[in-house]
């Protein structure tokens, strides 16, 4: 059984088929703020001095340093979840208001990425377990509601994403790295809770080998429009 072919039938009220400008007005405006979420980042960079120009040590020494680190951070953090939501959203062949809602909620926490990352990335804050904590429930919050929406799409017969549980230990390892390293912040020092998401390098890897992504249809033809 097939997806079925939302916009070449009518769709109930308040549902809106791919193609529609409803449809593709939503997710210009998700992917919209996924982009200026990335371009804020640089705003936390302050401009070096004329001094700190005179070597890349004298440049990356101070505060300027520290800065970019964060940036970079975010901006890798920014761009994966625009690509795990463009996956998720690909395969969703209309949307509703309970849709919007959550990817409204999705991308207000993407959103604020910029200011926690001013706390991590900042001098005088930087040292402080505070900011990595919020820093760390954002991350977290995230990856919590893009999974309530790729099962809300399902359940709701919108979209053919779907996982197998095991494909469920990446989302969550993210949620457990980070909300781990808020004890590490807080009972050790703020740079090892930072150093503690390089975890993730090793373990990304090691979950992807147990479980392979399914993208099968959802289990009926009908849109649930409760």
């Amino acid at each position: 059984m097939s997806t079925p072919d939302l916009a070449a039938q009518p769709a109930p009220a308040g549902v809106y088929a791919r193609g529609t400008t409803e449809f593709d007005r939503a997710l210009g405006f998700f992917d919209a703020i996924f982009g200026f979420s990335a371009t804020l980042l640089v705003a936390n960079l302050d401009v070096p001095v004329g001094a700190d120009w005179d070597s890349v040590v004298t440049l990356l020494g101070g505060n300027v340093g520290d800065q970019l680190l964060s940036f970079i951070i975010s901006f890798v953090v920014i761009a994966s979840f625009w690509r795990a939501n463009h996956a998720v959203m690909s395969e969703f062949e209309a949307i509703d208001s309970k849709i919007i809602t959550v990817g409204i909620m999705l991308v207000g926490l993407v959103i604020f990425i910029p200011f926690t990352t001013q706390g991590i990335g900042d001098e005088r804050s930087s040292e402080l377990p505070l900011p990595v904590a919020l820093y760390a429930v954002n991350v977290a919050l995230i990856v919590l509601a893009s999974l309530l929406l790729e099962t809300l799409g399902r359940r709701r017969g919108l979209s053919a994403f779907t996982r197998s549980r095991s494909s469920l230990l990446g989302p969550f390892a993210v949620v457990g790295v980070f909300l781990a390293s808020i004890a590490v912040a807080y009972l050790v020092s703020a740079d090892a809770a930072k150093l503690s998401w390089l975890s993730l390098i090793l373990i990304g890897p090691l979950v992807g080998r147990l479980h392979q992504p399914a993208i099968t249809p959802p289990p009926t033809g009908r849109i649930d429009n409760t």
